[in-house]
């Protein structure tokens, strides 16, 4: 268990209208605090919204950041690799067409109509995934427990 530093923090957000976390003051942050109960169930909302194919979109996104999401990942360097998040985006698309491929297989015995690839599918996987790690990237922020400067 974490040591609790007994002193406010000056650099703390200042409380929302919802109320503070339990440990208001002492400059660190709960695990699962108010807001970000808050921001969870508002994201969930907006999510639920999206068209169909998009929520499937979400949920392979969602699972492929799973697999990268550990300490030293490059998600969470300064400036993460473009290459790496061309990668990412690629392998999410290749799980979702190989979903995609076997959901239609029951629909079309005979053989699956070719799909064309234009582009759009790409570009909607690579902004969902760079939602997806500025989501992960601000809450791995928010997380981190301020320590005096003067220790």
């Amino acid at each position: 268990m974490r040591e609790r530093y007994p002193y406010p923090n000056p650099y703390r957000m200042p409380p929302c209208q919802y109320g503070e976390p339990e440990d208001a003051g002492l400059g660190l942050w709960m695990p699962e605090s108010v807001w970000d109960r808050e921001e969870k169930r508002d994201l969930e909302y907006w999510e639920q919204l999206y068209p169909a194919k998009t929520r499937r979109l979400q949920r392979e996104v969602t699972r492929q950041c799973d697999m990268v999401d550990h300490n030293g990942s490059f998600i969470y360097d300064e400036y993460p690799d473009r290459i790496a998040l061309a990668r990412l985006c690629e392998a999410v698309y290749q799980a979702y067409r190989a979903e995609e491929d076997n959901n239609l297989m029951g629909e079309y015995p005979l053989g699956m109509p070719q799909q064309e690839d234009n582009g759009e599918e790409r570009n909607l996987i690579e902004a969902l995934v760079y939602n997806e790690l500025h989501r992960r990237r601000r809450a791995r922020r928010r997380r981190r427990v301020s320590v005096p400067l003067w220790r």
